[in-house]
């Protein structure tokens, strides 16, 4: 028996008219890891899940070739004209781009900046008089300047004038005025504290001594300006060094002619023997001791230009010729003693206006010794 609907074909109809197109895709070896499960678990696509996946891939595929483009450019660029873009935005004096890529180096300085530097930081003291003070020679300095300096080094606060203070105080004295327990202990004062005053000069300059050599940092001209430079200060202290021996040597020798055997200075006159002794010793030394005591007398202390020619040139002769001006002066005062015992002899009373001088008056001693 057939039945017939005519509404059951017209549904039918419709519902093919509304069933869409779709794929049926089948995962492969690698999306199903294997898995046989995996494998019939299809995806089922419809066509625009196909189209958005095959836009999505044209875009990736369009980005990767204009990737690999700009790879290439950037492999491609010119090292050159980046160098010359560096250097001219940059400012930069260089030859090639490894100039550029070379650390700079540090100036080198020279061994007394160095050591200058060392001295500010290790003592604090930052004044380039007192570090040139450390490259002396003190063997060849006086004792009271070994002990200023000294004292300047054991007391960095004090100013000059205090140093002077101290150093009046407790080491100088003058052999004339001060008494013997004063002379005896700054004695002992001065050396003690100018043995410990060389050590530590010493050592001062063995740790800050500039060493001597050639430092390529330094212009060839300066280099040379600094060797005359040392030169002349060794000049120098040489002859200070002189000066200093033969003004010792003076004063030791002035020294040993007043000593307590000292009985004047003696003229031979014929069969006599004239002898003058001055009457205080020590001024005598004190005044002799010291040259400029004469010179100043005669010369300004400022101009160095002589002022009392007769004065100077009268005291020169008679020091230069001395025995003959004592014999001058013997024969003269033995004439006038003959004249007188002849007016006596003969009643004639002396003139009283010529009486004869006598070598006393409390400077000078004059005796005659037969």
């Amino acid at each position: 028996m057939v039945i017939e609907d005519s509404n059951l074909e017209e549904n039918l109809n419709n519902e093919e008219q509304e069933v869409q197109d779709f794929n049926i895709e089948f995962p492969n070896e690698e999306e199903s890891n294997g898995s046989f499960e995996n494998f019939w678990n299809p995806v089922v696509k419809t066509e625009e899940d196909v189209e958005d996946e095959e836009e999505e891939e044209q875009e990736y595929e369009e980005e990767e070739e204009e990737f690999e483009d700009n790879e290439d450019e950037t492999q491609d660029l010119d090292e050159n004209l980046a160098f010359e873009f560096i250097k001219k935005s940059r400012g930069l004096d260089a030859e090639s781009i490894d100039d550029l890529l070379k650390p700079k180096e540090s100036k080198k300085l020279s061994p007394e900046v160095e050591k200058f530097l060392e001295f500010t930081e290790k003592t604090g003291n930052t004044n380039y008089n007192d570090f040139l003070a450390t490259q002396k020679d003190w063997s060849a300095e006086g004792k009271d300047v070994v002990i200023k300096e000294f004292l300047k080094i054991e007391n960095p606060t004090l100013s000059e004038k205090q140093i002077d203070f101290l150093y009046n105080k407790n080491y100088a004295f003058d052999e004339d005025i001060d008494d013997e327990d004063v002379i005896m202990e700054k004695s002992i004062n001065v050396e003690r504290d100018f043995q410990k005053g060389v050590k530590v000069l010493d050592a001062r300059k063995e740790e800050f001594m500039v060493r001597k050599g050639l430092d390529e940092s330094i212009p060839e001209e300066y280099r040379q300006a600094k060797t005359e430079f040392e030169k002349i200060q060794q000049r120098e202290q040489e002859v200070d060094k002189l000066i200093a021996e033969n003004r010792n040597d003076f004063i030791a020798k002035t020294e040993s002619v007043f000593n307590e055997k000292f009985e004047g200075f003696k003229f031979k006159i014929g069969e006599d023997e004239l002898v003058i002794k001055p009457e205080n010793i020590k001024e005598a030394v004190k005044s002799q001791s010291d040259l400029n005591n004469f010179n100043n007398k005669y010369f300004d202390e400022t101009t160095g230009k002589l002022k009392d020619p007769e004065g100077f040139h009268k005291a020169l002769y008679f020091g230069m010729n001395a025995e003959k001006v004592a014999e001058h002066f013997y024969n003269l005062g033995k004439a006038k003693l003959a004249e007188e015992e002849d007016k006596l002899s003969k009643n004639i009373t002396p003139d009283s206006g010529k009486k004869i001088p006598t070598m006393g008056g409390g400077k000078i001693t004059v005796r005659v010794v037969k």
